[in-house]
């Protein structure tokens, strides 16, 4: 593992008079300003090298590109001559841009020789292979002359006899040789001396390290299959009630928002499916253990009628999709934010069955709608649903509403507290359409339009 910092450096001397080098974040104070907020924000290198106990890598190198006191790790100064031996061994590695009581610039000379160096100029015993100690002792020469002597860069191990016997090895890149077709002849014995470039038991290691987490792996799947077989009981016992079509629907809703590895593109309500999807990643039968054959058959009540209530939201519209004035943006999670009145709506209309109890419907369908996890939903004001209206703006279904939120049908259903009965909202008018018990009111027939709801909350 490569870790590179580029930043600011501070050294502190502590009260045994040791020194104590930190990297300093951006809403750090300065340590001789506030010593008290530079302690809380400020990270040692002391954490640093506990940090480097916690990785699991064999090698680490941190290239700090800052200047500090580096007295916690120990200077080298030898090139290792093999390489195969060095890449074998574990180490923690560090690099600074200079000693504490140098400053670094935010051009930094540092960086163009680290990577001037690691195209080939660090090699310095010409092998091929360019190691930490090489890469140290180059950028030393390197930055030295090229800052006039103003920064001296550090490099070193950490003191731990276990992790400062290997080294970090980079290999360069090589051309190609040109292939010369030869004749066939019997491959070269390897000769008893020869080192091999890998070790066994590292590579058993890996093995070991690899079932490892294919097991931990399996035992979360597991555990998660189950939790979901008790949400579908749940789920089948609010089906069997029979008393609110919205409860059902926001229950579904729940189900998708967690597990949607396994409910994507199944229709609403459709349990049977879900589980023939979690069937169908079943690691060496251990869900048929929960799932018995036919499981989820009990647990499907129509869903087609479920899915009127499910918001088809326009293909055409991208997460993070903003409109021209920047006044509306669409998020991923299906809702989109009025950055004018600050307000959250559905990204698109969820239809509402049964005119004659339309209002109450579509009342029901905003409370119980949990788009983006929220669930304070609630149904929007005439005033609300006025604020949308732009004359200017046509969708695909020739309404005049911006295309981020997806209306499809005739009337939006328009909270009744807000003016003097029930009503909706034709975004094809621009008005509000008073609902009558007659057939027809102005030669419109309001019982043959398409109804929906447009769920809306206050973004916080």
């Amino acid at each position: 593992m490569l870790f590179f910092y580029a930043g600011h450096g501070e050294t502190e001397t502590l009260s045994d008079g040791a020194k104590m080098g930190y990297i300093v974040p951006r809403d750090c104070p300065v340590l001789k300003l506030d010593p008290q907020g530079f302690a809380a924000h400020a990270v040692s290198m002391r954490e640093i090298e506990s940090a480097s106990l916690k990785i699991r890598c064999k090698h680490v190198l941190m290239l700090f590109d800052s200047c500090f006191s580096g007295a916690l790790f120990s200077l080298v100064r030898a090139v290792p001559d093999d390489i195969t031996e060095k890449s074998l061994l574990p180490v923690r590695q560090y690099i600074t841009a200079g000693t504490e009581e140098e400053s670094v610039p935010d051009k930094s000379t540092f960086k163009r020789c680290l990577m001037i160096g690691l195209g080939g100029s660090a090699d310095l015993t010409g092998d091929g292979y360019i190691t930490g100690s090489e890469l140290g002792m180059y950028l030393a020469d390197k930055v030295v002359n090229y800052t006039h002597r103003q920064q001296h860069p550090q490099y070193g191990k950490i003191n731990n006899p276990e992790l400062d016997q290997g080294d970090f090895v980079f290999a360069l890149k090589r051309s190609e040789p040109k292939k010369i077709v030869a004749p066939a002849k019997a491959p070269p014995v390897m000769q008893a001396s020869a080192k091999p470039q890998v070790d066994m038991d590292a590579l058993l290691e890996k093995v070991r390290q690899k079932q490892e987490a294919i097991r931990k792996a399996r035992e979360a799947l597991l555990a998660k299959a189950k939790e979901l077989k008790v949400d579908l009981e749940k789920y089948n016992m609010i089906l069997q009630a029979k008393l609110d079509e919205t409860l059902e629907l926001a229950a579904w809703e729940l189900l998708a928002m967690k597990y949607p590895e396994w409910t994507q593109n199944v229709k609403t309500g459709d349990t049977t499916q879900l589980v023939r999807n979690v069937l169908a990643q079943d690691p060496d039968g251990l869900f048929k253990k929960i799932f018995e054959p036919g499981a989820g058959k009990g647990y499907v009540r129509s869903p087609q009628n479920l899915s009127k209530h499910k918001p088809s939201v326009s293909t055409a519209v991208k997460p993070g999709e903003t409109t021209s004035d920047g006044r509306f943006i669409a998020n991923s999670d299906g809702t989109v934010l009025d950055t004018k009145t600050k307000l959250m709506w559905s990204s698109s209309n969820l239809d509402v069955p049964n005119f004659n109890y339309g209002h109450d419907n579509a009342e029901k369908c905003c409370t119980g709608y949990r788009g983006g996890g929220y669930s304070d939903w609630r149904m929007p004001t005439l005033d609300e649903l006025e604020g949308l209206y732009d004359e200017k703006v046509t969708n695909e279904h020739g309404y005049h509403i911006t295309k981020l939120i997806n209306v499809g049908a005739e009337l939006i259903w328009a909270d009744n507290n807000s003016w003097g009965g029930e009503g909706a909202f034709s975004f094809k008018k621009g008005s509000v359409i008073p609902i009558d018990s007659k057939p027809s009111v102005g030669g419109y027939f309001y019982t043959d339009a398409s109804t929906g709801a447009l769920p809306v909350r206050t973004a916080n």
